[in-house]
């Protein structure tokens, strides 16, 4: 289920045949693609951050649990 999940938050974002990475924490399982050129372009270019401990990562927890409820009990 959960890599079900990742896809489909992912779906139509970042290019998989560019490369793609699955990665399975304790608690988690992580998805991540590369983004095309169109995409880097459309965006102006893109920052990587690392937002464990911020409110952004808070926010982005809080937008899951809205959309996906039932993992609330998982984590």
């Amino acid at each position: 289920m959960a890599w079900r999940l990742a896809e489909r938050a992912l779906a139509g974002v970042g290019d998989a045949t560019l490369g793609e990475w699955r990665e399975i924490g304790s608690r988690t399982v992580h998805l991540r693609r590369r983004v095309s050129d169109a995409e880097r372009a459309s965006l102006g270019g893109l920052e990587v951050r690392d937002v464990r401990g911020t409110d952004e990562e808070r926010q982005r927890i809080d937008n899951v649990f809205r959309e996906v409820p039932e993992l609330r009990g998982l984590m």
